[in-house]
């Protein structure tokens, strides 16, 4: 994989890219961090971050208790079918 670069965090949902981006859009518009404008971007991408996290963090947690379930089931000791031998 030499020469790729990973544009955001695995976590992070491509809605809340979309929120940053603007969020930073229009800081660089008003430079002023006490702009009602930006204060709105910002709460927003605070929102749709903390969002993201929780969703991926479910995700994982569901995919561990699969995982989790596969294993224990393998190791559980099964109920052999007794083999019919006519003797």
């Amino acid at each position: 994989m030499s020469g790729t670069c990973r544009l955001k965090p695995l976590w992070m949902a491509q809605k809340a890219v979309k929120v940053i981006r603007k969020e930073r859009k229009v800081y660089q518009k008003y430079k002023d961090a006490t702009h009602p404008a930006y204060c709105q971007a910002q709460k927003k991408a605070k929102v749709q971050l903390k969002k993201a996290k929780k969703e991926f963090e479910k995700k994982l947690a569901k995919i561990s208790r699969r995982t989790e379930n596969l294993s224990l089931r393998m190791h559980e000791p099964r109920a052999r079918p007794k083999s019919k031998t006519d003797h």
